[in-house]
């Protein structure tokens, strides 16, 4: 893969180009870079931006996808964008789902209600009510029209305007409907919550989930009943399970699925077998082969939801919080060619031939192609192509004297074959005795012999050459040759050596499975002794071998039999695939963090809304309570939670805008005896800690909630380090530092520091885990938490400071912090004032109905009059339409249909002695900033007390008035 490389020149771009089907060349000084667009493309937003809601995308026979987007209006799919299905006398209220279209029609479940919708007219057929205790159901549609409501209530069968609860017998368990599917002759298939069942002539077959043949709760995800009788079932546990009559198959890992955890299944009209997983990923089956799309094919990671074709063959799947992605197979072959081959050898000898492949106009990553070969001759000019295979070298069988074509052509991941393989011709030298001079009158015998002998040397010198030629490729081939026998190493090139550390030597005549790691033997072992006996085994997958110095290298095998000393052989090709494993590893650790922003970001933005109500509320309550101590003492005490649970959310979405610095000077050590108290709390009994704190302070510099992570992250590993038994010890203190005063890369200059120590008693550490310790993605712990220390070095070089540590096997570790100092002082906490009242109009513009609520009820108390909007549209529509006088708006920045940063100028417009004040529940970032530089008068931040939201808004209609409050939580 090409990379930026601003420090070499060579390696600058010279050149922009961009080819056929948009792929970008890339020139610079040391060649030509192909940039290619992934194969599956984004259609997950609407032509006017909206985002559709995952799970609502169908894809009819003989009509376009459709889809919803998230406010409940429909689309279909024209050229290359989504747009908006206007059906008279539809109502828009949330997300809805949809049945694929049948006869022009479709129904449409929204809220509490079925809607019937034609298509050919655009209008409204009928409306059906479902029942609130029905609701959050699915809707199935089977071919002869009949519609089924797929419930948490079990089954349920459209009838007039009523649904009827089938079967009707009292005594069928109901439990909730995962999936439905109908059968080629009218049967039905339920997947239930816990069992499996089929309906075929009025009689019910029920399959436990946890029986035989399916392998835990739910049984399976998804069904799908293919045009041969076969019927497919997705289990999120077991993989793919195939029922052919009375029937039944299972389909796991080790026959070809990139995952056991199949959530679901589609045949399309090529008899192509379409997987979809629960985590990642999508998988095809044809021609007895699979082919798996993943990330770097441009598949999200995320659920797949529902998988469909359209009728111009293009493959639609719907991906759990993402939405339609699209894939559109090409029919264009890639290109191969020849690197290496013999261009004659001896009788009896093999030749070797190397090629590769490139899918230049596609989308098919180099590594993915596959290859297949063939040798032709004249009495075979119609020879069989090999199976495909990913090796890229080949070791010819034995041939009869004569000459031959040697072919190979690679495939992409559409099953499109290169239309002109790549061909070398090959000669197979007859031996000695069958060759023309030796045919000469036996008067001519002697100088038939001095010819022969002449002819021979010259034959015997030729030969040399070739088969030198021939060892040059193999020895210098980029991957591990290696031909077993007996599971011993009968040949191997130095590559192989490489690999696993140890020479030639002490490689030839040895077992192989010496040389894989322990944890792959087994396996390694079956799957050889296997191919040997002739059954059928995969010929690539991947293994691990164990280096001399304990190492573990990840490789790729590639095997096949060949003849070798009258006995068939096994001919390995092993590559180096240790760097592309990490790389994926580092790739799918940062997806996972991606998600992991994201659902922290989601958290805390509902946690924020839910604690200003809890906030808005507890202090309304005070106020009626102002004369009664006992209970005033207590929603003090809910008041003060709530702010504490505000600054928690604060932490997480600190984290989600991806560690955005707020640095404020700040003691250090009032926020460890913050961060300390969440930490007993999680820690076991037997752990004891203890603070020294600076007698005369640690003033820093820094963003709270970032140092407040490091604080975390130190203790809590040094939790993991002692167990349920031990002591952890935090100090702190000032220094003086003269410059260079710390053994370091990057020398600290002088000056004072502050300085944070923190050691525990736990088992320690040795050298080479020392020397690793602050690597991303290095971990000593259970999986997952490789990026704890790796984020505490970062955000301590990122404000200036420095990072150590020392520790010992047995003996514990102990970190050490400086971080520069500040004679700023922090600000204090704000005093209880009296809260300002008022008497004007104040537009609230905010989705959230809690938060809502909150603010009319609080405003409301203090006298102010109020309307409300849910959304920049809504907010812009009762400026301009509302008779009287309006003196303030409150502007939340995230909000659907149109958020804050929109409507902002359009309220300007409408209004422009309206004054606006932002509210958010991130700090005042670029965007709030922007705001405010834009001429809005204030800022007020989630979750807000009654006396920040009182002060803001009276400062903001009367700037001379007293100070704004800070506008936090505090």
């Amino acid at each position: 893969d090409f990379l930026l490389d601003y420090e070499n020149p060579n390696r600058q771009i010279e050149v922009l180009y961009r080819g056929p089907r948009k792929n970008l060349w890339v020139g610079t000084r040391t060649g030509a870079y192909r940039v290619s667009l992934p194969a599956w493309k984004d259609h997950t937003r609407t032509s006017d931006g909206l985002r559709l809601a995952h799970g609502s995308l169908v894809v009819g026979e003989g009509n376009a996808p459709l889809a919803a987007d998230e406010q409940g209006r429909l689309h279909e799919f024209k050229g290359e964008s989504w747009i908006p299905l206007t059906i008279p006398g539809l109502s828009q209220s949330g997300p809805a789902s949809l049945t694929v279209p049948l006869a022009g029609k479709f129904w449409l479940l929204q809220g509490d209600q079925a809607v019937e919708i034609s298509l050919s007219d655009r209008s409204v057929l009928r409306v059906v009510p479902v029942p609130v205790e029905l609701t959050g159901s699915r809707l199935h549609q089977l071919r002869d029209g009949r519609l089924w409501l797929l419930s948490g209530a079990g089954p349920y069968l459209l009838s007039g305007d009523h649904w009827l609860a089938v079967p009707e017998d009292p005594a069928y368990k109901r439990v909730p409907v995962q999936c439905m599917e109908e059968g080629l002759n009218g049967d039905l298939w339920f997947g239930l919550e816990d069992r499996v069942e089929h309906w075929v002539e009025g009689k019910i077959e029920s399959f436990p989930a946890e029986g035989a043949i399916f392998g835990g709760l739910p049984p399976v995800q998804d069904l799908h009943a293919c045009r041969d009788g076969r019927v497919l079932f997705a289990s999120s546990s077991t993989g793919l399970i195939i029922r052919k009559g009375d029937r039944w198959e299972r389909l796991s890992v080790e026959d070809g699925l990139f995952s056991h955890r199949v959530a679901r299944v589609f045949e399309a009209k090529d008899g192509t077998l379409w997987v979809g997983y629960r985590e990642a990923g999508i998988s095809s089956f044809r021609d007895n082969r699979w082919i798996t799309h993943r990330y770097r094919d441009g598949v999200p990671i995320g659920k797949i939801l529902g998988i469909w074709e359209e009728d111009n063959g293009a493959i639609w799947i719907d991906i759990e919080k993402v939405g339609p992605y699209a894939y559109r197979p090409s029919d264009e072959g890639p290109n191969t060619r020849l690197l290496a081959g013999p261009v004659e050898i001896p009788f009896g000898a093999a030749g070797v031939f190397s090629y590769e492949g490139d899918d230049a106009w596609n989308e098919t990553l180099v590594k993915d192609l596959l290859f297949s070969w063939r040798i032709r001759s004249d009495r075979q000019t119609d020879a069989p192509w090999s199976p495909y295979a990913s090796q890229t070298t080949v070791v010819t069988p034995n041939l009869r004297p004569g000459r031959y074509l040697f072919e190979v052509r690679a495939e992409d991941k559409d099953r499109n074959s290169d239309p002109t393989p790549a061909a070398a011709w090959l000669t197979v030298a007859p031996p000695l005795w069958q060759r023309p001079e030796f045919l000469g009158p036996v008067i001519f015998l002697l100088a038939v012999a001095v010819i022969a002998l002449s002819l021979g040397y010259s034959t015997h010198r030729d030969l040399r050459a070739s088969e030198e030629r021939h060892r040059t490729v193999v020895e210098n081939a980029s991957d591990a040759i290696v031909l077993l026998q007996d599971h011993k190493v009968r040949y191997s090139n130095r590559q192989f050596s490489e690999l696993v550390g140890f020479p030639l030597e002490e490689i030839l005549g040895k077992r192989i499975l010496n040389h894989f790691h322990p944890d792959e033997r087994e396996r390694v072992d079956e799957i050889y002794s296997r191919r040997m006996r002739g059954e059928q085994v995969q010929s690539r997958y991947e293994s691990a071998l164990l280096h001399k110095s304990g190492r573990r290298v990840e490789v790729e095998i590639n095997a096949t039999l060949v003849p070798h000393e009258g006995r068939m052989a096994d001919l390995v090709l092993i590559r180096d695939i240790t760097a592309r494993k990490e790389a994926e590893e580092a790739l799918l650790q940062r997806s996972r963090m991606e998600a992991t922003t994201t659902l922290a970001g989601g958290i805390a933005h509902d946690f924020n809304n839910l604690m200003v109500g809890v906030l808005g509320y507890a202090e309304l309550a005070r106020m009626d309570v102002a004369d009664r101590p006992e209970v005033t003492d207590m929603l003090d005490r809910i008041i003060q939670s709530a702010q504490r649970a505000g600054h928690l959310a604060q932490q997480m979405l600190a984290f989600a805008q991806g560690g955005k610095y707020v640095p404020r000077a700040l003691d250090l050590n009032r926020l460890i005896e913050e961060t300390l108290n969440l930490v007993r709390v999680t820690a076991p009994p037997g752990v004891a800690f203890e603070f020294v704190p600076s007698p005369e302070g640690a003033k820093v510099e820094a963003d709270s909630s970032q140092l407040g992570q490091v604080v975390m992250n130190l203790c809590m590993n040094a939790l993991e380090a002692v167990g349920i038994h031990g002591r952890i010890s935090l100090f702190t203190d000032c220094v003086n530092l003269p410059e260079g005063g710390l053994d370091c890369p990057d020398p600290l200059p002088a000056g004072k520091y502050v300085r944070l120590i923190v050691s525990d008693t736990g088992h320690g550490m040795d050298e080479e885990t020392l020397a690793r310790v602050f690597e991303p993605f290095f971990t000593t712990k259970f999986h997952g938490r490789g990026l704890g220390l790796a984020a505490v070095y970062g955000i301590v070089r990122n404000h200036g400071g420095h990072i150590s540590v020392a520790s010992a096997p047995g003996k514990g570790a102990t970190f050490t912090i400086h971080l520069p100092a500040t004679e700023e002082e922090p600000k204090p906490e704000p005093e209880r004032a009296p809260i300002p009242r008022g008497s004007e109009t104040i537009l609230l513009v905010e989705d959230e109905d809690q938060v809502l609520r909150v603010e009319r009820d609080i405003l409301e108390r203090l006298g102010y009059r109020t309307l409300s909007a849910r959304n920049g549209q809504e907010a812009v529509q009762i400026a301009r339409e509302h008779p009287d006088r309006i003196d303030l708006a409150i502007l939340d920045m995230a909000m659907p249909v149109m958020d804050g940063p929109t409507a902002f100028p359009l309220l300007r417009g409408v209004r422009p002695d309206m004054k606006i004040v932002v509210c958010s529940g991130f700090d005042a970032g670029s965007e709030a900033e922007s705001l405010l530089e834009s001429g809005a008068v204030g800022f007020i931040q989630k979750p807000f007390t009654t006396q920040t939201l009182a002060s803001e808004i009276r400062a903001a209609l009367h700037p001379s008035s007293e100070p704004r409050s800070n506008g936090d939580a505090s």
